[in-house]
């Protein structure tokens, strides 16, 4: 849901993105993502001002598409590689460019979107979840 109640962001296997409106259940948007996005999106999460939606998926891809003014999407850089991971499995936005992102291990990655450096990994283990993320 964004933030201000009045949209759903639904990820479908085609692989694309469709928004909806809330209050009268109809699409209002669909992202094709094909040739744009090499991966099945997995989770989503709307920035902070309702004009963006980020998605995320296997392979360890970011990306964040400007809805508003029906921008291509901006990608980030392979996350996968940068924190031994290949999903990408919980997604929040902090701030417009700022996203916390867990990965199939229970890891935590602050990430800043606008200059796409990891800000910071917490490792399951430091939160006291083993090795996939499960209670120990």
């Amino acid at each position: 849901f964004s933030p201000d109640s009045s949209l759903v962001s639904v990820l479908t296997s085609k692989p694309s993105v469709v928004l909806l409106d809330v209050s009268s259940d109809s699409q209002i948007k669909l992202k094709e993502l094909k040739e744009t996005h090499p991966i099945t999106p997995w989770c989503s999460a709307f920035t902070s001002n309702s004009s963006s939606v980020y998605f995320t998926g296997t392979g360890g891809n970011l990306a964040k598409w400007d809805f508003t003014n029906d921008s291509e999407l901006k990608h980030s850089s392979n996350l996968a590689e940068s924190t031994n991971s290949s999903t990408l499995t919980r997604l929040e936005t902090i701030t417009n460019d700022l996203v916390l992102i867990e990965n199939e291990f229970g890891d935590l990655i602050l990430y800043d979107f606008e200059t796409q450096k990891i800000d910071k990994v917490l490792r399951s283990a430091e939160r006291g979840l083993g090795s996939r993320g499960t209670l120990v």
